[in-house]
């Protein structure tokens, strides 16, 4: 049995966007996006890319990597209240707690490696943090020690009384770029240049070189600044 990985999906409207020249730093659970594991026993796996531009639109770039590192994040609460992390640096810990005073709000502290965070609470003394806040926390006060993504649901979910205690932060993967083939044009490269015309639209095959890799991702982006239409979907099909 197989099934369809969505690899990379965005486009001029989707939230996050396709990007300005500039591939992002992390993919999108919100979006579907994932990155896959032991993609296939051979050397080389396929991979498939629409490419739409729209009429006043630019071209896309895209990218496949790979890492040997442990590509698994740490995961905080569940379903649309969910956060993901990773530490920047490896040695570093989080600690939640929930507060339990009137209109606390979210705080934080360290001691050495380790990261406590004090979740808020509202007016009667409910927790008060959803993912999406939490996230905003995390990236404003330490984004120096963690990347944080939210879950499915856009994290509007209140994270509830959440209190874990000192758990280890999986350090960030090491991604590298890695050769694909365009299988219409036999071009191999480590990155590609896509253009499908104005108002044009494109279905490529790559073959992406997976063999010796833990996990595989793709990144895309606009050349330039997308416009109204444009839009990079990449899917690999996959055993299981």
């Amino acid at each position: 049995m197989m099934r369809l990985a969505t690899l990379f999906s965005r486009s001029q409207a989707s939230s996050p966007a396709l990007g300005n020249n500039s591939y992002p730093t992390a993919l999108s659970a919100a979006l579907g996006e994932e990155q896959v594991y032991f993609p296939g026993l051979a050397e080389w796996y396929p991979a498939l890319a629409k490419i739409a531009r729209g009429g006043a639109g630019n071209t896309v770039k895209l990218k496949f990597q790979g890492t040997n590192d442990p590509a698994d994040p740490l995961l905080i609460g569940a379903g649309n209240a969910q956060i993901s992390l990773y530490a920047v640096a490896p040695g570093l810990s989080i600690r939640l707690e929930q507060a339990t005073g009137v209109s606390v709000a979210t705080s934080n502290a360290s001691s050495g490696g380790q990261r406590l965070i004090t979740l808020a609470s509202d007016a009667d003394r409910r927790p008060a943090d959803t993912a999406a806040s939490l996230h905003t926390f995390i990236a404003t006060n330490l984004g120096a020690d963690f990347v944080s993504a939210v879950g499915a649901g856009g994290g509007a979910g209140i994270m509830g009384a959440t209190s874990i205690g000192a758990l280890a932060v999986p350090e960030l993967p090491r991604w590298l770029d890695i050769e694909s083939t365009r299988e219409d044009t036999g071009t191999t490269a480590a990155e590609h240049t896509v253009d499908a015309g104005l108002a044009g639209a494109l279905q490529i095959a790559f073959q992406v070189r997976t063999g010796g890799w833990r996990a595989v991702r793709c990144l895309a982006s606009g050349t330039a600044a997308p416009g109204v239409g444009d839009l990079a979907l990449i899917t690999m099909s996959l055993p299981g």
